[in-house]
């Protein structure tokens, strides 16, 4: 370090630069940081919106409470709209299964163009189109626990770090073992289950969950679960009013965070230009404004 030549100028020069970069880094800094808590309440009105909007405080159609009110029977859900019946997920869908992981230092069980083959890894609360690996048909064959679910199954992660994550299939899809996957609607809407799941998912892991370190939920413990909810049509309408909210909440977080980038840039490129000399700073306090 000590061996670094750098070109600078006088004492008194170097002093007007720093300060100038003190004021504009930490007005930058300070615009980076207001941002940073827009997003965090962007993310907490959207907890919040789908937290309200499927345990019916609210009716989507009118923006109004609906008329009354009854106990959920769940202890940390509170209450429901009256004409809510509770629905089991056994009971609610076509049917609940997971899969398994072919021996990996076995090639014949894998190709790069063969069915697709979903981890938790690849469970982010999005549609999954596509997948880091793929399993053969021979695989299928060969391993009774591998079912090829439907486009438009949820899948949700049961164990682990990734515990509770969720996704819905965009493609027919097989899974591993740890994920268990929802598919073909009775009484219960996909999209619905999907925004109840993910609002509720630290109350099922704090009150179901298993182990120390790295809890644990099971498929039976999904299968037994019991969710509030209205008929299936109405069902549809507050997935479709959640799908327009948080998509329109979800481009401005992404918005903000692009200005954040640009921001960051910036400030970079400012400390850059001004301590090689690109920019004189010497009057920067008389172009203000500028």
């Amino acid at each position: 370090v000590g061996d670094i030549a750098i070109t600078d100028p006088s004492i008194e020069e170097q002093s007007t630069i720093a300060a100038f970069l003190d004021r504009e880094t930490a007005r930058i800094d300070a615009l980076v940081e207001k941002k940073t808590r827009f997003i965090e309440l962007l993310k907490e009105k959207r907890s919040a919106l789908i937290t309200d909007t499927v345990t019916g405080k609210f009716d989507v159609t009118t923006g109004e409470p609906y008329p009354k009110y009854k106990p959920s029977c769940v202890e940390w859900l509170g209450e429901v709209p009256e004409g809510w019946e509770r629905h089991k997920m056994s009971h609610s869908f076509t049917g609940i299964g997971s899969g398994t992981t072919p021996p990996t230092d076995q090639e014949e069980w894998y190709s790069d163009q063969g069915i697709p083959w979903v981890t938790t890894g690849e469970l982010r609360e999005t549609v999954i189109n596509a997948t880091s690996k793929y399993v053969t048909n021979k695989a299928i064959d060969k391993f009774s626990a591998l079912h090829v679910y439907p486009a438009g199954s949820l899948a949700m992660a049961m164990y682990g770090a990734t515990i509770g994550r969720l996704g819905i299939l965009g493609i027919p899809a097989t899974t591993n073992q740890a994920c268990c996957v929802l598919y073909g609607e009775k009484s219960l809407n996909i999209r619905f289950s999907y925004y109840w799941l993910l609002a509720f998912k630290p109350e099922i892991i704090e009150f179901y969950a298993v182990g120390g370190g790295q809890p644990n939920i099971n498929q039976e413990v999904v299968a037994s679960l019991r969710i509030p909810a209205p008929i299936i049509d109405e069902q549809s309408a507050i997935a479709a009013a959640l799908d327009r909210e948080t998509t329109r909440i979800d481009e401005l977080v992404e918005k903000t965070k692009r200005s954040i980038n640009l921001l960051k840039e910036r400030r970079s490129a400012l400390i850059t230009a001004a301590v090689t000399g690109k920019i004189d700073v010497r009057n920067h306090d008389d172009m203000k404004g500028g």
